[in-house]
């Protein structure tokens, strides 16, 4: 439940569990969106809402930010996310050895990445930053490719190297809607990808794999957590998607 309560909150409207990152967009609303700006935006990821979205991921990010650096919280942290992630596997019928080796990989690189702290060695830390926030947004993209898969398998044919972040996070993508939520997808799209024809958003994913957007200063604690934070609310999302089925 700790985990859960660092991105889901209890919607009072509809007595259901919801992610913080499956709130709507108001639309226009305000002096700020209709003041003119090189920031791309349009009606749905207008500047007020993208600035919502900016507080919500920066709030989540320190706190992860900070259980990393407490060393009781650390440990606890990991058994957290190794729970729900066998969760996960156990309502697939998945191996949970595959997924929660891959936690035990990403803890490793969190650990090397405290070490560099400690060294006060900048460049040491942006490489191990750059190698943990590739990870974890292959993490992210996995677990959703898995929970595809499996969940679809019986009903079409899915050719495995077909299934990527793009396809996955789309407007269309039916399945992964109802398990995440319209709102959630489009803004995991946001951060991961570029949304609409505006390409609006961070573009994490492709930006930091193929270094075309982001540079050495850019890798450090603070990318990782944000990047901690989306995953976070991806495993959490399905914990949700599956207890309640």
């Amino acid at each position: 439940m700790k985990l859960l309560r660092l991105t889901h909150f209890l919607n009072s409207e509809t007595n259901e569990v919801e992610s913080m990152l499956n709130c709507r967009s108001e639309g226009k609303n305000g002096l700020l969106d209709e003041v003119s700006s090189n920031i791309a935006s349009d009606d749905y990821f207008t500047r007020s809402h993208q600035q919502k979205l900016e507080i919500q991921i920066s709030v989540g990010s320190a706190t992860l930010f900070s259980i990393l650096h407490h060393s009781e919280l650390l440990q606890e942290s990991y058994e957290w996310y190794s729970e729900y992630i066998s969760l996960i596997c156990e309502k697939l019928y998945y191996d949970e050895i595959d997924l929660n080796d891959d936690l035990s990989l990403l803890y490793k690189m969190i650990d090397n990445m405290l070490e560099a702290e400690q060294k006060e060695d900048e460049l040491l830390i942006q490489s191990l930053s750059y190698g943990a926030c590739m990870f974890i947004c292959a993490f992210s993209e996995k677990i959703l490719r898995i929970v595809y898969y499996e969940l679809l398998k019986d009903e079409i044919y899915i050719p495995n190297n077909s299934v990527t972040m793009g396809s996955l996070l789309t407007d269309t993508n039916g399945k992964i809607i109802e398990i995440l939520g319209e709102n959630q997808v489009k803004h995991l799209r946001y951060y991961f990808g570029t949304y609409g024809e505006n390409k609006i958003g961070f573009n994490y994913r492709n930006g930091i794999a193929h270094w075309s957007e982001y540079s050495r200063n850019d890798m450090n604690f603070n990318m990782f957590s944000k990047l901690l934070f989306l995953f976070t609310n991806i495993t959490n999302s399905l914990v949700v998607y599956f207890t309640s089925e």
